[in-house]
């Protein structure tokens, strides 16, 4: 029952952003509904000149740790840092 609602989630979300032009040179659409969409829910967020949009929301209790930690454990179970994002291989 979870996995239909949250595969319902993520396809409504993908439709509704599918519907927003957003090709090279034509990104103020999709910048401004993302302020929004984080507005709309309380998050911090900022736009710059170049709108790339940053937002900010606290971590879980469940995936909430520490920096040390993390990276610890990034290294231990096999994580490695590719364009800025830290990504698990095995």
């Amino acid at each position: 029952m979870k996995e239909n609602t949250y595969t319902a989630n993520v396809l409504h979300w993908f439709r509704h952003i599918s519907q927003i032009p957003r090709e090279s040179g034509n990104e103020q659409g999709i910048s401004d509904f993302l302020m929004q969409f984080a507005k709309d829910r309380g998050y911090e967020a900022e736009q710059d000149e170049e709108l790339n949009v940053i937002i900010r929301a606290n971590a879980t209790p469940r995936i909430r740790t520490t920096s040390a930690n993390y990276f610890a454990r990034s290294y231990r179970h096999g994580s490695r840092k590719i364009g800025g994002l830290y990504t698990r291989f095995r």
